[in-house]
């Protein structure tokens, strides 16, 4: 699996360089991204929803993933 997390963090790193939203997007905004996608986790957990949970912890790695690209252009 450690192969699969590394050719989507590379592919989010490339999202990033060429997409105009993400590029605009601070930690601070994704943040707020991340916020709305473990909500609807919580709604998921909540209606017992298991299909909807494993879309929104999907969600949430990806935004998670994110983050860690926009942390390392800041220097983290």
């Amino acid at each position: 699996m450690e192969k699969e997390i590394l050719e989507f963090y590379n592919a989010l790193k490339q999202t990033r360089e060429k997409c105009p939203w993400a590029r605009k997007q601070t930690l601070l905004d994704h943040l707020d991204e991340l916020k709305d996608e473990i909500e609807e986790v919580k709604k998921a957990v909540k209606n017992k929803d298991d299909e909807n949970l494993k879309e929104e912890l999907g969600d949430v790695f990806m935004d998670a993933l994110f983050l860690l690209v926009i942390a390392e252009e800041y220097g983290f």
